[in-house]
């Protein structure tokens, strides 16, 4: 605002105006206390000029002298007045213009701008440390599913690899089965070719023994010394059933070996078997036990796979939700006003089922306790 005065004198014959330069309120009052003092400077010398100069002129001429400075004076004491009275004015209203402008500062609560516009920010800056938060926790899912995942892969591998040796040792069973049962046609075999042997060697004993007891020997003898029949017939005879005797025996004797050999071949080999048709059972036993932990693990790696890939889903939405509140797709005002606190006591429960759920991961408790505070 400029203010101009109704051409003053300026102290030296001539007239000056306070808005010749268009400045300002607080300008125009200094130029003019600086004009007021140079002329409140200037007028007690003139004065004191004056005054001094009459003492060196005779009576008549100071009287002269003074008339003349009073008169001199009278314009200067006219024209100072409404100099005064116009820097008066000035400094009244530099003064209202300053209270108004004071006023005006004192009126504007900036504060009350400040705290919502503290409020917004310090909730942006929540809401990326968030989205910091949710995509570390996304990539340690991803991490977690890709492990879940090559263990799947092992897991499955082992598990064929199961299902292979359990499909051997099965066959393996079969030609053991198979092999007992031929061992035991050929045990039923030899049992019957023994009976068959045993009654052969009495029939055959019994016809020699008859053979014997009917046999009639003719002996003729160039010697003329004669002997007794009756003797010779019973020497024979005792040679016959020696030797008859003597065969039974060696033939009873060969049939024990026989039989016990292969009654000890037998056993054995049942004994060989039955061992090994019980490592074989054990082994079976141990890897179905194996297939049911593998099966059970599979079964939970499965369960914690889908979880996590849910999880993952749900993290995928709140985080574009998130982007698309931080890019503003949605009307902050609304959000603010409506659902500020409902916003973050939801953020902060989800992120506190999300450690619950996560909780092979590490630092996701410490980071959910951040989040809450």
């Amino acid at each position: 605002m400029a203010f101009s005065l109704p051409h003053p004198w300026n102290g030296s014959g001539r007239l000056f105006s306070g808005s010749s330069n268009n400045a300002s309120a607080r300008g125009n009052s200094s130029g003019s206390d600086v004009l007021l003092s140079r002329l409140r400077a200037a007028l007690p010398v003139a004065r004191l000029s004056v005054a001094a100069a009459p003492s060196l002129l005779g009576p008549a001429r100071q009287q002269e002298a003074l008339q003349g400075l009073n008169e001199r004076d009278r314009p200067i004491d006219v024209a100072h007045a409404p100099v005064e009275a116009a820097n008066r004015a000035l400094e009244e209203e530099i003064a209202a213009t300053r209270s108004s402008r004071a006023g005006t500062v004192g009126r504007k609560d900036w504060e009350a701008c400040e705290q919502p516009l503290a409020e917004l920010r310090k909730q942006v800056e929540e809401l990326n440390m968030e989205n910091v938060r949710l995509l570390l926790q996304i990539d340690n899912a991803r991490l977690a599913t890709d492990d879940f995942k090559h263990k799947l892969e092992v897991e499955q591998a082992a598990c064929d690899t199961v299902q292979k040796d359990t499909q051997g040792l099965c066959k393996i069973i079969d030609d053991t089965n198979f092999l007992r049962l031929k061992l035991e046609g050929d045990l039923e075999s030899l049992g019957e070719e023994l009976a068959h042997l045993r009654k052969s060697h009495k029939e055959e004993v019994e016809a020699l023994t008859a053979l014997v007891a009917n046999s009639d020997i003719t002996v003729q003898v160039d010697n003329p010394q004669k002997h007794d029949l009756s003797e010779t017939i019973a020497d024979i005879r005792n040679q016959y059933e020696q030797v008859a005797e003597q065969n039974r025996a060696d033939t009873q004797d060969w049939y024990r070996t026989k039989v016990d050999a292969l009654e000890n071949t037998l056993k054995n080999t049942e004994d060989h078997y039955l061992s090994g048709l019980a490592n074989l059972n054990q082994v079976i036993a141990n890897l179905q036990e194996d297939l049911a932990a593998c099966r059970a693990d599979l079964e939970t790696q499965s369960r914690d796979y889908e979880t996590l890939l849910d999880l993952k889903t749900k993290l995928e939405n709140e985080i574009e939700h998130y982007r698309a509140l931080i890019e503003g797709v949605i009307d902050r005002g609304d959000v603010l006003s409506s659902g500020k606190e409902e916003i973050r006591s939801q953020i902060i429960k989800k992120v506190v089922v999300i450690t619950h759920k996560i909780v092979i991961e590490q630092d996701v408790t410490q980071r959910s306790e951040e989040i809450t505070q």
